[in-house]
């Protein structure tokens, strides 16, 4: 198994992933911990923020 955290914000992060399965003791869930210093994802044509947008 893989699992590729790209985190867009800077800073301390935690995230809790849920993996799911037909295992009897059910989903098993992992908490994600990460000190984020910088965005590797490349530069998007649109501008992204933290804040939430006021419209959907």
């Amino acid at each position: 198994m893989e699992i590729l955290y790209a985190q867009r914000q800077i800073g301390q992060m935690t995230d809790v992933a849920t993996l799911n399965s037909n295992a009897v003791e059910g989903p098993a869930k992992l908490t994600i911990k990460a000190n984020v210093v910088r965005d590797l994802n490349a530069a998007s044509m649109v501008k992204e923020s933290a804040t939430a947008v006021p419209f959907k």
